[in-house]
């Protein structure tokens, strides 16, 4: 048996075989991987023996019962090359590099929790101030990220409850995304809840969310949503709405 030790990123080649294992994440008890190999070589996982052979080609394995799901995949996609092309506009090759390259190895992996882009420092002035309300931590990171660096102050928080109690000690924000499938309390009751306190019944809130309307219980007229932005979301239709919501054109994006 060979015994290695790799860090984070570190990849083992095997190239008679044409196979590469790829370290993409490191835990306290469990370390992610990725193996690349060709399409007919079987991949098993021991502690499950012989009966996790999987007969499909790799290829064809994105799959899901969950039109949700699906959507998330595809709005993680769509913002992570939305960033990719606003960082190379901003002369930040190497993050957009890390950016795009995490993405396509794992949809933005584990290991890149923690990553907070700012804006240029070119900026003197925010647009306007926002928060994100979204609990998947990629996702919300990326589209923070690239919020920030179109001009908007943007603070973050997971969930519902996270959301309200922001509201009670915090400046109140221009406007709140908010997803709807968030976890404690669901964003369609945190808005309504946020409708019923007298201090944020006029904040302009939209939705960005892998459902319609109609599945998350949402009436838009009546829970007054600024607007639905459906996932997968294209960020750069989130930013024309917003600029044109704020007074600012295209061309101080």
């Amino acid at each position: 048996m060979l015994v290695l030790t790799r860090k984070l990123n570190e990849t083992i080649h095997f190239p008679e075989l044409n196979i590469s294992v790829n370290i993409l994440s490191l835990g306290s008890s469990k370390v992610r991987i990725g193996i690349d190999a060709p399409l007919e070589i079987k991949v098993i996982r021991g502690e499950l023996g012989e009966l996790q052979v999987d007969e499909e080609p790799r290829s064809l394995r994105l799959k899901s019962d969950s039109e949700h799901e699906l959507r998330n995949i595809l709005n993680d996609l769509s913002v992570a090359t939305a960033l990719t092309k606003k960082l190379l506009a901003n002369g930040k090759t190497g993050f957009a590099a890390t950016i795009l390259n995490n993405a396509l190895n794992d949809l933005v992996s584990s290991s890149s929790d923690g990553i907070k882009i700012e804006p240029p420092s070119s900026f003197d002035s925010f647009k306007a101030r926002a928060l994100l309300v979204e609990d998947v931590t990629n996702e919300r990171e990326m589209l923070a990220g690239f919020l920030r660096l179109h001009g908007y102050q943007t603070d973050t928080v997971g969930d519902g409850l996270d959301c309200l109690d922001y509201m009670e000690s915090n400046e109140t924000p221009d406007f709140i995304l908010m997803d709807m499938n968030l976890p404690r309390l669901h964003g369609a009751d945190t808005i309504r809840k946020l409708r019923e306190s007298p201090h944020c019944d006029d904040i302009k809130i939209y939705a960005v969310s892998g459902d319609s309307p109609e599945s998350a219980g949402i009436d838009v007229k009546k829970n007054q949503i600024e607007n639905w932005f459906q996932k997968p979301l294209e960020p750069q239709a989130l930013i024309q709405e917003l600029d044109l919501q704020f007074g600012f054109s295209q061309s101080h994006s």
